[in-house]
């Protein structure tokens, strides 16, 4: 929307907030806004929220003749900036890296206590494959068709790992690794870049700004950045994961984290191979997950589009394992 008065013309961004994945706008729109403000306190750039005429961070409608204009909206100052929907060159990856090392320097001294989970057990990776192995046992006695015999190899590969699922939530719970603000959506068009220099300039999409560990959006950068074919490839024999893309990442957190001293803990580093292992395996278990329940959750256009998804992220994920060995060398070296 772009105001024009005599002295000056202002842009904004309405948006319509998912209510039928956020079902408490309330508290989605307090996270936002407290991390925002405390990231503008410190001169960070990020988004800017206009508040309602009565104080508040969103309206809602719910009296109106057009369906599309029910529901909750919010509104920011429009940031003219690009967003790039693709990696193509080892810079974006390495200008990931910086925004999401970025984000994370400037919410290092957030009490993370403070935000509400608005998604509950969003990584957490145990409940994720107990809620798989419900789906599928859920699915074959109900016999409604035969997706779970679709997905044995799938299941099976799952099953072989599961002792790596709870490796980095027991670590937060028994304070081996800090709790910290994470974004939990950390993909390139969460971004955006400045229009002459391409540089990152903020985050955006913070919606899922929860509490919880700086490994998981990492990890999930990685995961969504350094594969060298596309989430919905169809030729599993593409899926490939890039590990000059992971350096560049890894070395783009690092450089805009260092000059403060945010760096990761020693146990983080450790921990930070698990962690890129496991990202794409619990993706792919909500892949699995909505394919045995329906397709209820992710949006299909054909019918098996949800498993294709899981074997995607589970065929990344063996060849991030087959990797493992250089992976490590290179956090070793970067961090």
């Amino acid at each position: 929307i772009t105001v024009t008065q005599p002295n000056d013309t202002v842009s904004y961004m309405l948006q319509k907030i998912n209510t039928s994945v956020f079902s408490n706008e309330k508290d989605v729109m307090n996270n936002a806004l407290l991390v925002t403000e405390h990231l503008r306190k410190k001169g960070f750039e990020t988004l800017e929220f206009i508040p309602t005429k009565d104080g508040k961070g969103y309206i809602y409608i719910s009296r109106c003749n057009d369906l599309h204009l029910c529901g909750c909206f919010r509104m920011t100052k429009f940031i003219h900036a690009e967003i790039f929907q693709s990696i193509t060159r080892p810079e974006d990856m390495y200008n990931l890296g910086c925004a999401v090392g970025t984000f994370a320097l400037g919410l290092s001294d957030f009490d993370a206590e403070k935000l509400v989970d608005t998604i509950p057990n969003f990584h957490n990776t145990v409940a994720r494959y107990e809620n798989l192995l419900v789906s599928a046992l859920d699915n074959t006695l109900r016999g409604r068709n035969n997706r779970v015999k679709e997905a044995e190899k799938e299941i099976e590969f799952i099953k072989e790992h599961r002792e790596l699922y709870g490796v980095i939530g027991e670590a937060i719970t028994h304070g081996e690794i800090p709790l910290r603000v994470t974004h939990n959506d950390t993909k390139l068009n969460n971004v955006l870049f400045d229009r002459k220099t391409n540089e990152p300039r903020c985050m955006i999409d913070l919606d899922t700004v929860m509490k919880g560990s700086v490994l998981y959006d990492i990890a999930d950068a990685i995961r969504s950045g350094a594969n060298t074919s596309s989430e919905e490839e169809r030729k599993l024999l593409n899926i490939r994961v890039d590990l000059e893309l992971v350096r560049q990442f890894l070395a783009g957190y690092r450089d805009s984290t260092e000059s403060i001293s945010l760096m990761l803990t020693r146990k983080e580093v450790e921990l930070l191979p698990v962690a890129i292992q496991v990202m794409p395996i619990e993706l792919g278990m909500r892949y699995l997950t909505d394919y045995f329940d329906g397709d209820k959750y992710f949006g299909i256009v054909n019918p098996d589009d949800n498993l294709n998804r899981a074997k995607v992220q589970l065929a990344l994920a063996r060849e991030i394992e087959k990797n493992e060995e250089e992976i490590e060398e290179i956090i070793s070296e970067i961090f």
